[in-house]
């Protein structure tokens, strides 16, 4: 794998792990919080 290519996925990675992340606590926040008592 070239450099350019190994660099891109290293900062690629971290962004799509914390794209999850808010989409987990988005999805959380407006499934599970409204059920709360």
């Amino acid at each position: 794998m070239s450099p350019i290519l190994s660099v891109a996925a290293g900062l690629v990675w971290p962004l799509l792990l914390v794209a999850m992340a808010a989409v987990l606590i988005v999805v959380y926040q407006e499934v599970l919080v409204p059920l709360l008592p």
